[in-house]
Order: C-alpha cells, then sequence, then structure tokens
C-alpha cells in the first residue's frame, strides 16, 4: 500500500505543473493503474479519496468507475463517495468528477441504470456554488461531457429509470438543468454532434402525447362487432311516401354516411393510438430486455473474472504446495545430514577423549620406565654411601653418573 502512495505521489510530483494535454500517456496509464489497485486493496477511504480527485487530469473518474461497478452495491458505494470529505469542498472539481463518471456509465454498454438514477438525482446540485448559482465553469465542462458522450449512445427509457428509482421531480429537475446550461452556448461555435448529444438528453424525460386505452379499445371492439339491423318497410304507405320523401331521404343518407365516416375516423384514430400504445409497450419490454441482458453479461464477465481469479489462486496454491513440499525434502536431508554430524562428533569425541585418556596416562609411564632404568645405577649409589672416598670410587661414580647420562638421553631428555 505504501508502494502504490509513493508511487502516485511521484507522478503528482512530476506532472505537479503540467496541463493534462502535456502528460505523457504512460503517466497517465501508470497512475490509473495503480489507483485501481490501490483502491481494490483499501477500498474507499480519505487516502484513495485524495488520489480520485488528484487523478481528474490523468484519467477522469476511470478508477472510481470500475471500483463503483464492480462493487456488490454500486449505487451503496456511489453514495459513500458523496458523503466524502472531498465532496462539494471545491465545486468545479466534484462537478467534473460526478459528470466524467456520468459519461463514463452513459458509455458503458453494461449500463447500470439505478447508478445512472442516482447520478442525474446529484448532478442539478453538484454544479451549484455555495451561493446556490451555477457554477461559472459548469459550461465548460458539461460542453466537455458531451465531446466525450458516444454519438452512438443509447439512453435508458424514462420508465426504465423510472423503474430504477428516478422519480419526475428528478427528472423535471434534470430537464430544467440542461435547458438552464444551454443558454450558456453560442450554437453556431458549438459542434453539431454535441448539438445533438444536447437535444437527445433535454428531449430525454420530454412526456409523451396520452393514448388511447385498451377500455377505450376493447369498447371499440365490441361496437363493431354488433350486427346492422334492417330497415322495416312500410307498405301501406309506400306510395303516399315515394315522392314527397325522396328528398328527404336523401338528405338522411348524407347525413348517415357523414356520421358513420366520422365514426370510422374515430375509430381507426383509436385503433392506431392503441396501436401506438402498444409498440410504446413493445419498446419499453425491449430495452427492459436489453437491460437485462446487459445486466446478465456484466455477471458472465463477473463469473468469469472470479473464476480467473480463483484459477490464479488454486495455481498458486498449486506453486505453493510443490514448493513446501520440496522445503519438506530439503528439511529432511539437512536433518539426516545433522544426523550423520552429530554421529561423527560423537566418534570424534570418544577419540579425543581416548587420547586425553593416554596422553594423561603417558607421563606416569615415562617416569616408571625411567625409574626401572635408573633403579640398578641408584642401588650402587646407595650401597657406596658408608664408603670411604677413593680415586677408584670416584672413578667408578664418574662411570655411574655417564650411564645415568646416556639413560636419560636415551629416554628423550635434552641437556
Amino acid at each position: 500500500m505504501d508502494n502504490c502512495k509513493e508511487v502516485l505521489d511521484k507522478i503528482l510530483q512530476n506532472t505537479k505543473k503540467k496541463a493534462s494535454s502535456k502528460i505523457k500517456v504512460a503517466d497517465k496509464k501508470l497512475y490509473e493503474q495503480v489507483l485501481m489497485e490501490m483502491l481494490q486493496a483499501e477500498g474507499f477511504s480519505d487516502a484513495t479519496e485524495k488520489y480520485i480527485y488528484d487523478g481528474l487530469k490523468f484519467c477522469g473518474a476511470k478508477p472510481l468507475k470500475e471500483y463503483i461497478c464492480h462493487a456488490k452495491n454500486p449505487v451503496d458505494v456511489f453514495h459513500r463517495f458523496t458523503r466524502g470529505n472531498l465532496y462539494g469542498k471545491k465545486t468545479t472539481e466534484t462537478a467534473r468528477m460526478v459528470f466524467s463518471l456520468f459519461g463514463l456509465c452513459l458509455n458503458d454498454r453494461l449500463q447500470e441504470v439505478e447508478l445512472l438514477a442516482a447520478i442525474i438525482m446529484r448532478i442539478p446540485t453538484v454544479v451549484m456554488n455555495k451561493e446556490k448559482k451555477l457554477d461559472g465553469n459548469a459550461p465548460k465542462y458539461v460542453e466537455q461531457f458531451f465531446k466525450t458522450l458516444n454519438n452512438d449512445v443509447v439512453l435508458p427509457t424514462a420508465k426504465v429509470m423510472n423503474e430504477a428509482g428516478l422519480q419526475m421531480g428528478a427528472m423535471r429537475n434534470f430537464n430544467q438543468f440542461i435547458a438552464q446550461i444551454k443558454g450558456h452556448y453560442d450554437f453556431s461555435k458549438m459542434d453539431i454532434a454535441c448539438q445533438k448529444k444536447m437535444s437527445m438528453l433535454e428531449n430525454w424525460f420530454v412526456p409523451e402525447s396520452p393514448k388511447a386505452t385498451e377500455e377505450q379499445a376493447l369498447q371499440l371492439e365490441e361496437k363493431q362487432a354488433k350486427p346492422v339491423q334492417p330497415v322495416k318497410e312500410n307498405k301501406s304507405n309506400a306510395k303516399e311516401q315515394v315522392v314527397p320523401q325522396n328528398a328527404k331521404l336523401v338528405s338522411q343518407n348524407d347525413n348517415g354516411n357523414s356520421a358513420a365516416d366520422k365514426e370510422d375516423k374515430q375509430a381507426e384514430e383509436n385503433v392506431q393510438a392503441i396501436l401506438a400504445g402498444y409498440e410504446k409497450k413493445i419498446k419499453d419490454l425491449q430495452q427492459l430486455c436489453k437491460h437485462t441482458q446487459q445486466h446478465l453479461e456484466r455477471l458472465e464477465l463477473e463469473k468469469k473474472s472470479y473464476l480467473d481469479k480463483i484459477a490464479q489462486k488454486e495455481e498458486s496454491i498449486e506453486n505453493l504446495q510443490a514448493l513446501l513440499a520440496a522445503n519438506k525434502s530439503e528439511i529432511a536431508k539437512l536433518q539426516a545430514s545433522l544426523a550423520s554430524s552429530e554421529q561423527n562428533a560423537a566418534e570424534q569425541e570418544k577419540m579425543i577423549n581416548v587420547l586425553k585418556a593416554e596422553v594423561e596416562k603417558a607421563p606416569v609411564e615415562f617416569l616408571n620406565s625411567l625409574c626401572s632404568k635408573l633403579r640398578i645405577e641408584y642401588l650402587d649409589f646407595m650401597e657406596s654411601d658408608d664408603m670411604d672416598m677413593s680415586v677408584d670410587l670416584g672413578e667408578n661414580f664418574r662411570d655411574q653418573l655417564r650411564n645415568v647420562f646416556a639413560i636419560c638421553i636415551k629416554a628423550g631428555m635434552k641437556f
């Protein structure tokens, strides 16, 4: 962990006075990679929060987005981010981070609609400064948000977002924010793609015109299913009505036809409205299926990631087991070598004791041997102890003394 902080601090120090466009791509990638490792190891803390905001010019909200989307409950992690010590402390930095996260989540093929709903609810307030006015830098980073948004981005329907927790009030607030921020741009200077994406978000939550209900459709079907009643002819007055009623009948037929046409037209409009309502429901269901499929794909990716991690852990365990077996074998060899060394040491100690005993016994044996050799000369000397000294006796002592020295020299003495 300390190593991650050292790397990040070093990158920040080296790029302290550089703009984002002047920073090396390698430094940006390294910062992103190390910060993601730190988030995975430590989670969202005061230290990681600081490096997240410091890394805006390196990688935007990419590490934060990856950490949030791979969490068990992304919305809870996002709310933890919004409760951080630095959230809202500097309006521009906080808003840039939220819009970067918003764009990354919209561009993601596997959109987390609940997370999108939580972010949208924060957008109208995150761009307001302490005076409750629109941040002066908002037009810049919002335009940058539109530039980074994919041209083929697919927005979840209002119904899907509502089911994900985005209330109508929040939708209105978001529409009002887009309308408000739109007034700060000169569209003659804005990129056409950005204009289209702004218009798309502006109309994201616009309410649709009401459609005919299913009850109206059933009533229409029942009405169309009723049989037409035949007109009864009055034979008694037939002759009297032929001429005078002719013009009246024509007028009644015209009025009847006009009413029938009007009714048919209304019925057709109702049917078209019903079909449009069904098409809208089909689109909503298709969108829901799409998001469900995307969620399943995300789960599959997470499953694959977990399986890969498990495989790596198993491989690591096998390597450790092999290393443990090798160490056990080496320990057994060392123990055998130690036992052999101890045995050799015991034998050598025994030999030393024998030699020591022999060394201790050698002087006694030497003295005893010397004494036995000098005993004859000693006995001769003791016999002449009472004799008077004479020339012959002196010569005898000289010979005797010469024999004593000869015995001593022979025994190893040096004079």
